[in-house]
């Protein structure tokens, strides 16, 4: 994405939102992912410090973070979701459409989600590429939230293990391990 630290466009987007001095919020970190998300958000954090947002760093166990998620009530966190299907109108429709749990930003692009409907059965390699340009393309105009990293999935095995898949949704499956 084209994105980069520009801390004057910062403070200048916070004046025109009518919070010159910056403003309050938390940050919620899933305590079972701690690992990574509570130096994450230390980052975060020192970073949001420097345009005048103080941020107050929450824990939660899962099931309250995923409460909590489901009903709109966290104004700023770190999920680690993915999209189990690796093809663009499926990520989009999943994280940028409706009313529904893993549209974390209740971002609803008229645009976004009309290409996201119609990419979605096209056969036309070209023309879904275009219409997968054009939902990126708006998503970074938007930027309806950030997009940090993306996990890799590190197995160790013996030798004597047979079957392993690599699977894009990054979860494991055990059905196909066999013992030599």
């Amino acid at each position: 994405m084209p994105v980069k630290t520009d801390i004057a466009k910062a403070k200048q987007l916070l004046a025109e939102a009518g919070v010159p001095a910056g403003f309050k919020s938390t940050f919620t970190i899933n305590v079972g992912s701690a690992a990574i998300t509570e130096p994450m958000a230390a980052l975060i954090k020192e970073s949001l410090a420097k345009i005048g947002i103080e941020v107050d760093i929450q824990k939660l166990p899962d099931a309250q973070m995923s409460t909590a998620i489901n009903e709109k009530r966290l104004p700023f966190f770190t999920e680690g979701s993915t999209a189990w299907l690796p093809t663009t109108d499926y990520f989009f429709r999943n994280f940028f459409t409706g009313n529904q749990r893993w549209n974390y930003s209740s971002w609803n692009d008229a645009l976004v989600t009309e290409l996201g409907a119609q990419a979605r059965f096209e056969l036309d390699q070209a023309k879904y590429e275009e219409m997968s340009k054009r939902m990126i393309a708006e998503y970074a105009k938007e930027m309806p939230l950030v997009l940090l990293w993306q996990a890799n999935q590190d197995a160790v095995m013996v030798p004597s293990l047979d079957g392993y898949t690599y699977w894009f949704h990054r979860q494991l499956d055990f059905r196909d391990l066999t013992r030599k």
